[in-house]
């Protein structure tokens, strides 16, 4: 009985207009932002050397505090009293 309600429900909102008429807007809008996205990817594109030498102080830098968190998330726990 409760599948029936269900399957009618969907059924009865998939087929309304309003539902049929936003679904179309967005597939247009999903199809505009993917044709414009990969053609600004693909004129950006750079070599992966240019990247990396661009980000690696980033890199270094997260990699630094992360260990510096984590350290200090291991020295509290080692302060926590369990009893």
């Amino acid at each position: 009985m409760l599948g029936h309600i269900i399957r009618k429900e969907i059924l009865t909102n998939l087929s309304s207009p309003t539902f049929l008429g936003t679904f179309v807007f967005c597939f247009i809008l999903i199809l505009l932002s993917l044709y414009t996205g990969l053609r600004s990817y693909s004129d950006q594109r750079e070599p992966l050397s240019d990247t990396l030498g661009r980000l690696t102080v980033d890199l270094v830098l997260m990699g630094l505090l992360t260990v510096v968190f984590f350290a200090g998330a291991y020295v509290s726990f080692l302060k926590y009293d369990v009893r």
